[in-house]
């Protein structure tokens, strides 16, 4: 990277050390705490509901992508247990549904199209053998 930027950094350190005394880079307020909430008022229920929770996350990719509008894979899956979120909401799942759906249509569409054909040969050689008796 020094080869390519050379070796001056592109900050000035000086200024921004001045800015730092001058609490510029501090924040003006308090940040006010987000309380955690339970997954249910009923603690037997709340406990079951962490259950369901890590059985779901261990289905989901781990990557915390983001694509279902939760920050992390972790959370997505304490969304879906309150009910906030569906699971068909993370696009991996919803990718392993629709595969599974067209696999079992795929294979719907086949074995009725085994039987018409089957229906269609059998007619043929009815209405073949009716033809030929005198």
């Amino acid at each position: 990277m020094v080869q390519k930027y050379g070796s001056v950094p592109c900050q000035d350190r000086h200024k921004i050390r001045d800015l730092y005394e001058k609490k510029f880079f501090s924040l003006v307020g308090d940040i006010a705490p987000s309380p955690v909430q339970p997954l249910d008022e009923d603690i037997s229920k709340a406990i079951q509901k962490m259950h369901q929770k890590h059985q779901f996350y261990e289905m989901l990719p781990k990557i915390d992508c983001g694509g279902c509008g939760a920050p992390t894979c972790l959370t997505f899956a304490e969304d879906v247990v309150k009910g906030q979120a569906d699971a068909d909401e993370c696009v991996f799942l919803a990718m392993k549904t629709f595969e599974s759906l067209s696999g079992n249509l795929m294979e719907a569409v086949l074995k009725h199209s085994r039987k018409i054909r089957s229906n269609l040969e059998h007619k043929d050689h009815e209405a073949h053998r009716d033809h030929q008796k005198p």
